[in-house]
């Protein structure tokens, strides 16, 4: 018997629940393991902990701004959706 490959991890994060549910359902309908976060700081325990393959990461969080996270994170190779202002400096990929 083959063994099924792993679900591709997805990490939502927004501080917004309503957002944060139709994501997460629409990504679980397509076939994607998913975790969510609230916070800036939520979601850097959770990359730590689950180590997402993708994650969709809200710009405006209550603690620290989306730049800050992806700044935070170790390792890291990201891009900004078109609806996002760059940040002033960017991470090494």
């Amino acid at each position: 018997m083959e063994a099924q490959p792993e679900a591709v991890r997805v990490l939502v994060v927004d501080d917004e629940p309503s957002i944060v549910d139709v994501i997460s359902m629409a990504l679980r309908h397509t076939g994607f393991g998913v975790e969510s976060a609230g916070t800036g700081r939520e979601a850097l325990d959770s990359v730590r902990r689950c180590r997402p393959h993708v994650m969709v990461l809200d710009v405006m969080l209550p603690d620290m701004d989306g730049f800050e996270v992806a700044r935070r994170m170790p390792r890291c190779r990201f891009s900004f959706s078109a609806h996002a202002t760059p940040p002033p400096t960017r991470c090494a990929a």
